[in-house]
């Protein structure tokens, strides 16, 4: 049976795998909703986007997939937030998808391993804010431990191997985390200054060039950039002008696959993937790095002991020297990093196919589904 979702935009890395499955997605737009960022991922043809204000409580949808994180009570005022008025407002069936950690307690960035300790207070605030109204879906098994849920389940990531173009080794190094600065324990802002110090280590992220070895994916040649800049100026910019119409369509598909290459294609250059962060339930640009083959050295947080052999498939360990140990011998022994790279590559490329994710969420949604009949 095919269904009407609600959605709405939030983690594009991860909505753009879950709009594989065979069901039509509408996006919520408007105030207080996020846009549809077309630099990240395209957008599938069985998503479109729909006005919030004109849903009602949701009764005509099948299904709302909603998205939230451990900041979901005090969220950033920058940002829009819709969690919570659509988890009062709506009468269809919800799964939630936490994308964070438990919350934790205020811990001193020094780059030492301290323990990190769950703000039970906040944890259970958040838990009972959910309570029964949802089926919540963690990215990690540990996030699922940790936050406690009363309905839960963990769905582990998924990608095709056919989008990831495997390495050819033309750079050392790499770490992709959005930005080290804005969470810095959740990240591993010190844990990287001190790993990569003196290495050859690049950085693709928001904080300033000026403190990394800042990278960038190759987008200002892109054909479809020039339409894509007169669209926006002649139709508008929100995410309803950029599709409405085949041709308006066809030039943000285009844009958005551009970039998206783009971004494959540099992850594809490089033979090493550092992964520093202390509190992310399964980062998708790690899977990205081991589908393309990179050598991954990498913290052992949320989950990494399931998956992960190290010194076969990857390193991992918390302590920072052990990590810059592990680093500097892989930039060093190209032989090393190539056979562990396409170690962590075979592994992953079938532990984390996206058949298995897409299994994951077709038995979530039967059982949410299932249990309203």
């Amino acid at each position: 049976m095919r269904l009407k979702i609600l959605n709405y935009a939030w983690h594009v890395g991860h909505q753009y795998e879950l709009h594989r499955l065979p069901h039509d997605f509408f996006l919520l737009t408007g105030e207080g909703f996020r846009r549809w960022n077309f630099k990240s991922r395209p957008l599938r043809p069985n998503v479109s986007f729909r006005q919030a204000a004109t849903i009602g409580d949701g009764r005509a949808f099948d299904l709302a997939i909603l998205h939230f994180d451990e900041e979901v009570l005090e969220p950033s005022p920058s940002m829009p937030y819709p969690f919570r008025p659509l988890l009062e407002r709506l009468r269809a069936p919800i799964i939630a998808i936490c994308h964070g950690p438990a919350p934790f307690r205020p811990v001193e960035d020094d780059g030492e391993p301290r323990p990190v300790v769950i703000d039970e207070e906040k944890r259970r605030a958040i838990v009972a804010l959910v309570g029964e109204r949802a089926l919540v879906v963690t990215n990690s098994r540990q996030a699922g431990r940790d936050w406690r849920f009363p309905r839960s389940r963990t769905i582990w990531h998924g990608l095709d191997p056919e989008e990831y173009p495997s390495t050819t080794y033309e750079r050392k190094a790499l770490t992709i985390v959005n930005s080290l600065r804005r969470k810095p324990v959740y990240q591993g802002y010190r844990l990287y200054r001190q790993v990569t110090a003196d290495l050859p280590c690049d950085y693709l992220g928001k904080d300033p060039a000026r403190e990394f070895r800042a990278v960038t994916p190759a987008g200002a040649g892109s054909p479809w950039r020039l339409p894509w800049n007169a669209a926006g100026f002649l139709f508008g910019r929100n995410d309803e002008a950029r599709v409405a119409g085949r041709w308006r369509r066809r030039i943000a598909e285009g844009y958005a696959l551009d970039r998206f290459r783009a971004y494959r294609d540099l992850i594809a250059r490089y033979s090493i993937y550092l992964n520093p962060t202390r509190c992310s339930p399964m980062p998708r640009s790690r899977l990205e790095a081991l589908f393309c083959g990179l050598a991954l050295v990498t913290t052992r947080h949320h989950d990494v002991d399931s998956w992960l052999e190290d010194g076969v498939t990857g390193f991992c360990t918390d302590d920072a020297p052990t990590l810059r140990e592990r680093l500097r011998a892989l930039c060093d022994d190209p032989g090393l990093c190539r056979k562990l790279g396409r170690a962590g590559q075979e592994m992953a490329r079938e532990r984390f196919h996206i058949r298995h994710y897409l299994a994951g969420w077709t038995e979530a949604i039967d059982e949410v589904l299932g249990s309203r009949r």
